[in-house]
């Protein structure tokens, strides 16, 4: 069943969308009336999620009977904070899959070997429509915070960072850990600088290897977010 995440108005079990972007999908999957889709939004840290009957589609809005609802508050997962890469593919395959795999907080942080100076405004929106088109192909219920940090300890008050490099303890040791103050960082293509350890170094709480072998960021940020997730 196709989701769309966006905007609606709620009248008496009549559920109308005129957001363009969703009008362009429907007709281009040719969508038709009694067809059944999902339709949520997120309203606080809470995403309500209907399943509708599409009832009448126009040039400018699509008009749905509610069959049922259901909803979900957004849990404390721990946040990710991954390098700024120097490349634009590697920028949107780290926001898509992070999405698609249900992290809630992607932070870009540059350290000694980031070429980049800033995520402009303009690609900040093009991460998030990434982040929104990965959120409704894969099902998802919340979209993730999407920021950059210079300073990251401003950003990470009050939380304990999990740090992915070479020498540490085996994933298992994260059993039992509390996840609401964690955040994982994942490195540069390579390991932390001594630079990194002296930025970062008294905020860990757990430093964690799986293998010897050398992960491109993007692979890294995948791989380690779902350990964190599935062993906390």
């Amino acid at each position: 069943m196709r989701l769309f995440h966006t905007d609606f108005d709620l009248q008496s079990k009549v559920l109308t969308i005129s957001e363009e972007r969703v009008l362009k999908h429907v007709k281009v999957l040719r969508m038709k009336e009694w067809d059944e889709m999902w339709v949520q939004n997120t309203f606080d840290d809470v995403t309500i999620r209907y399943v509708c009957t599409i009832s009448d589609i126009s040039n400018k809005l699509i008009t749905c009977d509610v069959i049922s609802s259901s909803q979900q508050t957004k849990t404390d997962w721990p946040g990710m904070l991954v390098w700024l890469p120097n490349s634009n593919d590697k920028l949107h395959l780290i926001v898509q899959k992070l999405t698609e795999i249900g992290i809630h907080d992607i932070v870009f942080w540059k350290n000694d070997r980031s070429q980049w100076q800033d995520i402009s405004v303009k690609k900040m929106s093009k991460l998030c429509k990434i982040s929104l088109e990965a959120l409704e192909q894969s099902n998802g219920w919340h979209m993730p915070d999407i920021s950059q940090v210079t300073n990251m300890h401003e950003r990470v008050v009050g939380k304990e960072l999990v740090l992915f490099d070479f020498d540490g303890d085996t994933p298992s040791s994260m059993h039992g850990i509390p996840t609401d103050r964690l955040y994982g960082v994942v490195w540069p293509e390579g390991h932390f600088s001594s630079r990194d350890y002296e930025t970062i170094g008294f905020q860990i709480v757990k430093k964690l290897t799986i293998w010897d072998a050398i992960l491109r960021t993007e692979t890294a940020a995948i791989v380690w977010w779902w350990i964190l997730q599935n062993l906390t």
